[in-house]
């Protein structure tokens, strides 16, 4: 399946593994893909990406941008009537 990649904002406290997140807006650097998410004592949330070389710690309302992939049904280079 072909998709196409849409960015949108969520709180941290929403994150899940596997998900493709950036903290610095929707940037072409800075994405890593989520392997654990870890709350602290305090409240505050780690996330960590596979290797720990990109995690980050921030507040539970704090909104990160977030890739979503929506499918494409139909060939990208068509018009499609709406």
């Amino acid at each position: 399946m072909r998709g196409r990649v849409e960015i949108v904002q969520v709180r941290v406290s929403d994150i899940q593994d596997g998900d493709i997140v950036n903290r610095r807006g929707a940037q072409r650097d800075g994405w890593i893909e989520v392997a654990q998410l870890e709350q602290l004592p305090g409240g505050d949330f780690v996330v960590h990406d596979e290797k720990g070389s990109d995690s980050f710690t921030a507040q539970p309302l704090d909104v990160v941008w977030l890739q979503v992939l929506a499918p494409l049904t139909r060939n990208s280079h068509l018009v499609v009537p709406d």
